[in-house]
């Protein structure tokens, strides 16, 4: 177990609230929970490409593997104000790395948003540094069942 972040506290009057990110790491890392030793601060887009070029290059020697890095915004009011999307963060971004070795396409699934756009579901196997991992990717073939090509799955009732 690793603590990524914080829900709710309850704590007495003297307990001051960290005002970043890494003011909780901190905080958690103080009360004996166990935080990743991987937290980076860094100070603007080239810091962060090296930071995450740097992480990429020694991936495979980490005691867990990862696909990729969470790039978060450090401080908690600009958190607050930026706010989110209904499914995600817009202080927080996903890195995912690349994957090497080949990849083989397992299976694709035909179907609609809720929209109405025609969305294809693939599922990969990627042939990675410790095994077969399967992943899976998402594209918008058209904007609508009218607009989409040719052949075309039954809608579902």
């Amino acid at each position: 177990m690793v603590a990524h972040g914080v829900g709710f506290v309850e704590a007495g009057e003297d307990f001051t609230r960290p005002t970043t990110q890494m003011g909780w790491y901190e905080q958690l890392r103080g009360w004996g929970l166990p935080v990743s030793p991987l937290h980076a601060r860094a100070h603007g887009p080239k810091a962060i490409e090296e930071l995450i070029a740097e992480l990429g290059e020694k991936r495979h020697d980490l005691e867990h593997e990862i696909d990729g890095v969470v790039v978060k915004i450090n401080d908690l009011d600009l958190q607050r104000s930026l706010g989110s999307t209904s499914r995600t963060p817009r202080w927080a971004a996903a890195c995912k790395f690349r994957q090497k070795g080949p990849t083989r396409l397992l299976d694709i699934r035909v179907g609609w948003s809720r929209t109405g756009r025609v969305i294809s579901r693939q599922r990969h196997g990627i042939r990675a540094g410790r095994g077969l991992d399967t992943s899976r990717a998402t594209r918008n073939a058209g904007k609508s069942p009218a607009r989409a090509s040719s052949w075309r799955p039954r809608r579902p009732a």
